[in-house]
């Protein structure tokens, strides 16, 4: 039995009620990230990750730029880094462009660890001309935060108006566009996740990360993928697509991207035992690339468990639930930055062996890790 979940602590206390049109938005998110072919199974972790675009982008800024690139995107969440190493690669990518209908594509950065996948592409007219661009032509401009609140500012026009709304009082055309990255299917880890934010000249920079499957992807050296590029024009009286050859297109084009392999991997055990709900700590081996530096712990189950694993959900999910929290500190007690995978996996198929794997952003392997949780600390060494 392998389950693979996204796990976080409950941080719905720390923000305000999420409007109406955003708990909508949340819903298409998780139902909706892939297209145009047969849909795969999205666990837990897809629907934490939409969730946390919304929640986190409603209340944080990004810094205005001519036009924002995946540091920009996870400046919107706390304590949350791209590596240095990342950032090098990502903007270093060989710019493609590519004309679909009335809309241009510049795909701009890429990036591949054998993890994960990322793409970062511009959107625009095709003359330059003005658009509204939107995620959901029945959702709010305010509805993705700061970023979009600050859209509806340019616009001259209030962050609850929906975008089919601006349409109609600017007189401007509305386009749903989307740039999806997706993994050649045997490399495909069946999930992912899209999100767009806006320009300060009104145009879209669309985000696509995929996550892959990295026991297939560890021989090879490039990622054979295609970026789903997706024109839809739509009547903002009607709020339904409009069906002409240049408004309404769906076009894939093949990619490649080098994939950045491991660059050290370090195993590391705990300094004196530690046990969390009938569950030992014995290691973490630390696997560092580009993205980061993936942290795989391992506990072993006491044997009483196991009854309750195999008989009881609720409280094999509260047991996961407590070993999956934590926060991991340098060893000065400071928080390491989040990993940009935004993400977990758990595996519970050789129990009472239990893996979790988790991510922090780091630019050099640590010496000493020292994880946080249920108010107790361990050094690992």
């Amino acid at each position: 039995m392998k389950q693979e979940h996204g796990f976080a602590p409950d941080l719905r206390p720390a923000f305000p009620d999420m409007p109406e049109d955003c708990r909508d938005a949340l819903l298409r998110a998780a139902r909706s990230v892939r297209e145009e072919r047969k849909m795969k199974k999205y666990t837990l972790r897809t629907a934490l990750i939409a969730a946390l675009l919304i929640i986190v982008t409603m209340t944080a800024a990004v810094a205005a730029t001519d036009a924002l690139g995946w540091t920009d995107f996870f400046s919107l969440y706390d304590n949350t880094a791209v590596p240095k190493a990342a950032q090098k690669i990502m903007n270093a990518t060989e710019i493609k462009t590519f004309e679909v209908g009335n809309l241009t594509f510049t795909v701009k950065q890429l990036l591949c660890d054998g993890h994960l996948a990322m793409s970062a592409t511009d959107i625009r007219t095709n003359d330059g001309s003005a658009a509204l661009f939107c995620c959901d032509p029945g959702d709010s401009l305010g509805c993705n935060g700061e970023n979009g609140s600050a859209l509806a500012k340019r616009l001259g026009l209030p962050p609850e108006t929906t975008y089919t709304e601006a349409a109609k009082q600017l007189s401007l055309p509305l386009y749903w566009p989307r740039a999806i990255l997706i993994p050649a299917e045997e490399y495909d880890g069946g999930e992912g996740m899209e999100d767009p934010l806006w320009n300060e000249d009104n145009t879209m920079t669309y985000f696509s990360m995929a996550y892959l499957d990295q026991d297939k992807t560890k021989e090879l050296d490039v990622l054979p993928a295609e970026i789903l590029l997706r024109v839809s024009q739509i009547d903002p009286e009607t709020m339904e697509e409009i069906e002409d050859t240049h408004t309404r297109i769906v076009q894939r084009e093949p990619i490649e991207i080098p994939i950045q392999g491991v660059i050290s991997e370090k195993d590391y055990a705990p300094a004196e035992p530690f046990t969390l709900n009938g569950c030992a700590l014995t290691s973490v081996h630390a696997e560092q690339t580009v993205c980061g530096l993936y942290l795989d712990r391992t506990y072993t189950a006491d044997e009483k468990l196991r009854d309750v694993f195999e008989n009881d959900p609720d409280a094999t999910w509260d047991i996961t639930l407590s070993l999956w929290k934590g926060e991991w500190l340098r060893e000065n007690g400071e928080p390491f930055p989040g990993g940009i995978s935004l993400t977990g996996e758990y595996d519970d198929k050789d129990f009472p062996i239990l893996h979790f794997r988790d991510m922090i952003s780091v630019d050099e392997m640590p010496d000493t890790l020292i994880l946080e949780t249920d108010n107790r600390q361990v050094t690992l060494k």
